[in-house]
This record gives C-alpha cells, structure tokens and sequence, in this order.
C-alpha cells in the first residue's frame, strides 16, 4: 500500500510517476489506485511496461470495493491513503 504522499507538494504528480515506473508486476497481479494522483500513478505504469488490464483506478474506497473483493489472481497493489478509509476497502 503506498499512501498519497501529500507532502511532496507541487512535485507529487512526477514523483508518483516516477515511483510507479519501478514496479514490477506478475500477469495476474493487479494495481488498484483510489484517489488523487491515481492518473499520474497509471502513467508510470504504463510506462513500467505493466498493461492497462493491470490497472484498475478509482476516486472512492466504495467505488474500488467491488473490484477487489472479486480479484481472484495472486497480489494487488494498493494506492491511496487512510484519509480515503483504505479499511473499509477489503470485505470482512
């Protein structure tokens, strides 16, 4: 889980691409962004060489909900931060 890091301030948009280009991913591993930055997260993805079916983005813990609770594969990644009520994200 890598949280929004707000406090790169005006920086945040390239260092979350930045970040995002050193990832790894297996097939069946999926990238779940909630929130700001979830666009500039996506593009250092892409860039990674990760495929866009990998990549699931969303603006709300209840909208990325039913898309993790019905992942079925080996590791997903999560981007977001507790202010986005990243507990509430996994089914009980």
């Amino acid at each position: 889980c890598i949280g929004s890091m707000l406090e790169l301030g005006s920086n945040s948009p390239h260092f979350h691409q930045e970040l995002a280009q050193h990832f790894q991913a297996h097939p069946n591993d999926r990238f779940v962004c909630i929130g700001d930055f979830c666009t500039d997260i996506a593009t250092g993805l892409l860039t990674a060489g990760i495929p866009a079916y990998q990549i699931f983005t969303a603006q709300s813990t209840r909208e990325a909900q039913p898309y993790v609770n019905s992942f079925t594969g080996h590791y997903f990644y999560i981007k977001g931060s507790h202010d986005y009520h990243l507990e509430n994200l996994v089914a009980q």
